[in-house]
Formats: C-alpha cells, structure tokens, sequence
C-alpha cells in the first residue's frame, strides 16, 4: 500500500513528518482538544486477531488527554474520563455533530470506522464543525468520509488500530487535538 498526502500548502517539517504516519491526510488544521468516538456496532469488529477495534481505542485513548471527549452511535454524549463504552446500534454523524455543536465546539477529531446511517443528514449537520477523521475501518476508506472533510474544511486520514500502529496513532490524535 502507497502513502497518499495531499495537504495544504507550508506546515513544518515535524508536521508533515506527523502526517506521514497515517496516510490520506487532507488539509490538516487545529482540532482544539474535542474528541469524538464512533462507538457503533461494528466497532465490535475485530480490528487484528483476538482483539476488537474497541479494545485497540481504548488502549489509544488512555494515551490521550483530550480537554472533552464524546461517544456517538444512535445518540452522542460526553463521557467523563476515559471510560469508552461498550458499542451499540447505528452511526448516526447528525445527531453527534448537533451534540458537540451545541456543547459549544467548533473543531473536533473524530475516529470512525464507517458510513453514517444518515449520509445526507450528517452533510447538513456537519456545518459550523471543523472535523479532523481519523477512518480506522477496512480498505479501502468510503468516498464519503472524504466528501465529508471537504464539505467541513478538516481533513481525513486513514489509520490502523492494530497494536503495532497504536503508539503511533495516539501521536497523530494528540498531535491534532492540541493544534490550533
């Protein structure tokens, strides 16, 4: 697999060099220390053997100290601390962003591993949140995450939960948490 960076003119070297370490990035910007957790059914999926893509997040996110983090699957609240819960039902993007949108947010990393249930809906929600994807699903990423980014002037990039890309994911999610 060949690492695709597409990003937006200048940014210092250790910045592109952070972005090297997970490919697809697009026109990468402060995130503002907002975390937002895809906590949908499928994050039950195995993201390596014995071990499921829920189990490789939290093993990320105690690596981080976001100033507020959220959870979203068929609602979205903000959790306290790092306890990620167990994930359940659909993806529903629109209904998160409204949420962090009216908990005052602006910028946010986000970390999912699919396609919203409401594609359309999320498209319109999405406006007046800057998001940072984080796509940690199969190969190869929806289209859509991408069309997402550019409909909100974030960015997207693809990473793997397996354990041996762990540290170096927890470096990019901090790294965009504490931009801007």
């Amino acid at each position: 697999m060949t690492e695709e960076i597409v990003k937006a003119p200048g940014g210092t070297l250790a910045q592109r060099l952070a972005d090297k370490m997970v490919h697809g990035a697009v026109n990468v910007g402060p995130a503002k220390g907002t975390l937002l957790l895809d906590i949908s059914g499928s994050m039950f999926d195995l993201a390596e053997p014995s071990v499921s893509k829920i189990d490789a997040l939290r093993k990320i996110v105690n690596m981080l100290n976001p100033k507020r983090t959220f959870v979203f699957s068929d609602s979205c609240w903000e959790i306290q601390g790092k306890n990620v819960p167990n994930p359940q039902m659909d993806t529903w993007y629109s209904r998160a962003f409204e949420v962090v949108k009216a908990s005052g947010a602006t910028d946010c990393v986000m970390v999912t591993d699919g396609i919203p249930s409401d594609p359309l809906q999320a498209l319109e929600a999405v406006r007046g949140l800057r998001l940072e994807i984080i796509y940690v699903g199969p190969e190869p990423r929806p289209t859509y995450l991408d069309d997402l980014a550019r409909a909100c002037g974030g960015s997207i990039a693809t990473a793997s939960l397996a354990a041996a890309k762990q540290l170096q994911l927890a470096a990019k999610i901090r790294g965009l948490l504490t931009q801007g």
